[in-house]
């Protein structure tokens, strides 16, 4: 499957490329080459696990503009 991914504007660091993307909860996720494993967990443990810290960074920003999105 193919998955159109949208650039996150707002990312906290030039250094690191925010995409988003939006599928199914029942989507296959399938890794390339560059990635070895995959987990579904919470945005805090998320933040917990994702280094360098500017990368988690990013996580946030993303969950804040989900969460306004939302409620708009």
């Amino acid at each position: 499957m193919r998955v159109p991914f949208e650039r996150v504007r707002d990312s906290p660091t030039d250094d690191v490329a925010v995409h988003v993307a939006k599928v199914e909860s029942d989507a296959q996720v399938i890794l390339d080459g560059e990635h070895d494993r995959y987990a579904w967990v919470s945005l805090d443990e998320a933040l917990r696990r994702c280094l360098p810290r500017e990368v988690g960074t990013c996580l946030a920003v993303v969950a804040a503009a989900l969460a306004s999105a939302r409620a708009d």
